[in-house]
């Protein structure tokens, strides 16, 4: 089965008093599971300075979606990476490793 992968917001950073309805950056989670465990990283995502990522056009705050978030953030090149560190992870999870009981024990 492939791994899974789960994004969300954990926090929005305004941009400063002048502009309380502009939203700075955010940190995106991201959950990988593959059926048995899970993990999980996260980054901060500064907006307006993903290179080739998509236009973002103004949303009100109180209009602003999660999901409208995280497809603002799709493109950042740290979040792209964070699957592959988390199959990583996944991978070193699932392999045997013996914390009790050991021979000597």
């Amino acid at each position: 089965m492939a791994n899974t992968y789960t994004y969300s917001v954990a926090s929005l950073k305004k941009a400063d008093e002048v502009y309380p309805s502009v939203v700075k950056s955010a940190i995106i989670n991201v959950v990988a599971s593959d059926g048995t465990n899970q993990v999980n990283d996260q980054t901060e995502v500064i907006f307006g300075e993903i290179i080739d990522g998509p236009l973002i056009e103004f949303v009100e705050y109180t209009d602003l979606t999660e999901q409208t978030v995280i497809s603002w953030a799709a493109n950042d090149p740290v979040l792209l990476m964070i699957p592959k560190q988390l199959d990583k992870k996944l991978i070193e999870l699932s392999q045997d490793s013996v914390d009790s009981n050991f021979p000597w024990s």
